[in-house]
């Protein structure tokens, strides 16, 4: 292995960054043309842009090099020495404190073989500027040891080749092996000509070759212990010194109040952000982002904001100065800007009369306060940061302007410096304080949720597949929340004779409303946490949510209520304008309301297979803890919700059943939920049994619907009010398509008897209660002669009620005509029917509509019947398959 993969392995070398540099040193087919000095300079810059703090520009160097490298580093910073106006270059010149240098060719080295073969490539004149006596060594020599002098206190040690090496030859299948003869690669007074006067105690040999003088076994290696001894002695010699007086006000301010969270699962969305940022910038050709930097960590509470800022945070411990601030509370934002005027001791922050927001925010902008990152946590609440209609008295930085009343936006600073990295549950709070520099905290993929629930129910960790499985459902129920699943693991590693499977099999039966009182009830106490928010549950934290949004919406908070009462998932944006909440018509206002649940993480933006295709879901455990959340409102929020949703649903149609495929789920949650029922809720039991009946074939799921619809209008409107009969009169319809003829007989009798005494014999509800019950006489059989009085009686009483024209009429002539084709012996008069009815659908319907087209074919099989008629049969035969196939 390399010695640069046993130093990091060292706890000696705890405390230090060990940076790495690499170039390209493979000899065949080396396409670069870069010089020495193109090489030193891109070193300059890429150590630059890891020594970007104050903090880090000071601390000490130690560099290791290996052959090229030595004349890399030594060509580097004899260029950082000469360039007086760079204060990055000089920073990094004057904190050299040592070089290791191994098999450097400072006098050059024997390359001659290299040399024969490279002769024709890009980089053959760099190798032979490494060559004996070459004069650019020489130059570089010269040119080092005159600023050598003016590194205070720096220390050399050159590590020299003991063994030969074989020189590099081409092999038969044209790779370069080094399988020639014997020699010495680099010579003891090539390695050891570093700089003028070096150290006798400080020129080590090691028992290798030239290309092995930096690879090792194993850290027991002699040769490893001989330089890694070496090392340790610069390295606590250079730790004394700089955590001594020689280096005053070393430790920046960090004001961080809690400790690094060393369970944190997965990478850090903070960090990888400001990672590609830099990164940016240097493929720009610039050395680093300077200026006034800020970023937004959005999610829904509990989803880990603040544990991946941690995780970031703690990176730039002992690096740069770290502010952390509630922000929470415009009580809590006040008091940290005290706590952090205290600790910086900036003038008058202890003067009652002085107003702390700007005396803070005016320091972070000014020099003294270094290149800080300040962080706003929890800054959920737009009203905080942006009031209503601040008074015009308050525009202007004086004395008079105070937090709560001009907000704490005003007083985060600004300016050319720092950087401000914000966590909240508001989209709009992000976008207002950080612009485009917003990114989502996106929910943990389940091999993580695994590992963060065994982090704190390590006794819970079994092997077993159903054990495994049982994890892999319960974390799914909980959508990979960390809170939920920490909460969860806590009370099971206190609980351990419930197990996982058992958990599980509990959260799965309990009714939505209990799972949070009975089974996520408990808070769990969390030293990453606030003073204020020690003991958290799903309900506490996303409460905060729910009342930050009564306070900014009503309108919004009105529409999540009514989503707390339907399905969670597929909830089309369409329904949402169509129920009109609040009498809220206004679509402008009504997008900003539900723009506002999504910018809170409530709502997420999802497809539905209906319309426009825009519609959204709910957080599972967001669904519950709202639920919850509204208790004694719940019920007055499940009567408006039956009410707006039986008011906005249409009857279902063949027309409409794609958009009923959608709202069904809706209305069957909204249903189920009902303790309290309504006139409002039976209509919607009416119209979702109907489409369950129509649409599915559902008879048994629609009559329930039917007779709880039937049962709530006995009660509030009466026995014969036309809404119970008509309840009473599906039921019977359903049970006829059910094959319950005896039960369909006995309902739609006595529905009839109800119709004809309370509307009249001639009310269109009555000759519909006729027209069924003599569909189910039908079907009983034997009961022709009662199936043909009613039809008789439903076709002359709709023909003086609605005309002959009337489609109910002409239905009414059809299931006539059919009644006398079954008794036989009437073609006569089914023919006489039939040709009214066709003749009427032509002239109100058109040739080509599917009714006129079924009364053809009607009259054609009539015809056929008939006998002597087959020209007739094949004309009306022929316009239907033509029109049909057409």
């Amino acid at each position: 292995m390399w010695l640069r993969d046993f130093l990091p392995k060292d706890k000696a070398l705890q405390n230090t960054r060990i940076l790495l540099f690499g170039y390209r040193s493979d000899l065949k087919d080396n396409s670069s043309r870069d010089s020495i000095q193109q090489y030193a300079r891109r070193f300059l810059i890429q150590l630059q842009h890891c020594r970007s703090e104050i903090q880090e520009k000071r601390r000490p160097i130690i560099f290791i090099c290996h052959c090229f490298g030595g004349l890399l580093v030594k060509k580097a910073l004899t260029d950082a020495a000469q360039a007086k106006t760079s204060e990055p270059d000089q920073a990094i010149f004057k904190s050299c404190a040592a070089l290791l240098l191994f098999g450097v060719p400072n006098r050059g080295m024997d390359n001659d073989d290299v040399l024969r073969l490279v002769r024709n490539q890009n980089n053959s004149q760099l190798l032979r500027d490494l060559g004996v006596s070459s004069p650019l060594l020489e130059v570089i020599h010269q040119n080092f040891a005159r600023v050598f002098d003016n590194i205070p206190d720096c220390h050399v040690v050159s590590f020299y080749e003991a063994l030969d090496s074989k020189a590099m030859e081409e092999v038969q299948n044209g790779t370069w092996k080094r399988t020639g003869q014997l020699l010495i690669s680099v010579t003891r007074e090539s390695a050891t000509y570093a700089v003028p006067n070096e150290e006798f105690h400080n020129q080590i040999s090691l028992d290798s070759d030239h290309s092995n003088i930096v690879k090792y076994d194993q850290s027991s290696d002699d040769r490893f212990i001989i330089v890694l001894t070496k090392l340790k002695e610069y390295v606590h010699k250079l730790q004394n010194e700089f955590s001594s007086d020689k280096f005053p006000h070393n430790q920046p301010h960090f004001m961080v109040p809690y400790p690094e969270n060393e369970n944190f699962i997965g990478d850090s969305h903070v960090a990888s952000w400001f990672k590609a940022h830099q990164k940016k910038w240097i493929e720009a050709g610039k050395r680093q982002h300077r200026g006034h930097l800020r970023l937004a960590l959005c999610g829904l509470g509990g989803i880990g904001k603040t544990q991946d800022v941690l995780r970031f945070i703690y990176e730039y411990k002992n690096r740069r100065p770290v502010f952390w601030i509630h922000a929470g509370s415009i009580t809590q934002f006040e008091a940290d800007y005290r706590n952090l005027g205290s600790l910086a001791k900036i003038p008058e922050h202890d003067d009652p009369k002085q107003n702390i927001g700007l005396i803070v925010k005016q320091w972070l902008e000014g020099p003294q306060s270094g290149d800080w990152i300040l962080v706003l946590d929890n800054a959920d609440n737009m009203l905080h940061f942006y009031p209503i209609a601040p008074k015009s008295t308050a525009s202007k930085e004086s004395d008079t302007v105070s937090i709560a009343h001009d907000g704490i936006a005003k007083f985060i600073p600004r300016g050319s410096k720092g950087t401000i990295i914000v966590t909240t549950r508001d989209r709009e709070v992000a976008r207002n304080l950080a612009n485009q520099n917003v990114i989502i905290k996106p929910e943990l993929h389940p091999e993580q949720a695994i590992e963060l629930f065994y982090h704190h129910c390590p006794n819970a960790e079994d092997t077993a597949d159903d054990t495994s499985t049982a994890l892999r459902r319960l974390l799914k129920e909980l959508q990979y929340l960390p809170l939920a699943i920490v909460q969860v693991a806590a009370y099971l590693d206190l609980n351990r004779s419930i197990s996982t499977s058992k958990y599980l099999e509990m959260f799965e039966s309990k009714k939505e409303s209990q799972k949070l009182k009975r089974l996520l009830p408990k808070p769990h106490h969390n030293i990453w946490r606030g003073k204020n928010k020690n003991a958290e549950t799903i309900l506490t934290t996303f409460s905060i949510s729910f009342r930050q949004l009564r306070q900014q919406s009503k309108l919004a908070d009105s529409l999540l209520q009514f989503m707390a009462c339907i399905d969670r998932k597929a909830i089309p944006r369409d329904l949402l304008f169509q129920i009109h909440m609040d009498d809220v018509e206004d679509e402008l206002l009504i997008s900003e309301a539900l723009d506002k649940l999504v910018n809170f993480s409530i709502l997420q933006i999802a497809k539905v297979d209906f319309s426009s295709g825009h519609g959204y879901e709910i957080h599972s455990l967001v669904h519950l803890t709202m639920q919850t959340y509204l208790e004694s409102e719940m019920d007055t929020a499940l009567n408006k919700a039956s009410t707006v949703l039986a008011n906005t649903l249409p009857y279902s149609k063949y027309e409409n059943w794609a958009e009923w495929r959608v709202y069904l789920p809706h209305a069957m949650v909204l249903l189920a939920n009902l303790k309290e029922d309504s006139e409002a809720s039976a209509d919607l039991c009416m119209k979702a049994g109907y489409h369950l009946s129509e649409a599915f074939g559902q008879y048994s799921e629609s009559l329930i619907l039917y007779a709880r619809a039937r049962k709530l209008y006995a009660v509030l409107l009466g026995e014969e009010n036309t809404k119970t009969l008509e309840a009473m009169h599906c039921i019977g319809y359903t049970f006829r398509h059910a094959g319950r003829l005896k039960e369909a007989q006995e309902m739609l009798e006595k529905v009839l008897e109800a119709r004809g005494r309370t509307l009249g014999e001639e009310h269109q509800d009555t000759l519909s209660s006729m027209h069924n019950l003599a569909i189910t006489y039908e079907k009983q059989g034997g009961r022709l002669k009662e199936v043909q009085e009613l039809e008789e009686k439903v076709l002359e009483m709709r023909r003086r009620t609605l005309g002959e024209e009337h489609p109910d009429t002409l239905t009414s002539m059809q299931n006539l005509a059919v009644t006398y084709a079954e008794q036989g012996g009437r073609l006569k008069e089914v023919q006489e029917l039939e040709e009214k009815v066709l003749e009427v659908s032509r002239r109100t319907l058109g040739e080509e509509h599917q009714d006129t087209l079924s009364s053809m074919h009607n009259l054609a099989i009539t015809y056929e019947k008939q006998g002597g008629r087959l020209k007739e049969v094949q004309e009306l035969e022929e316009k239907v398959r033509s029109a049909r196939c057409g």
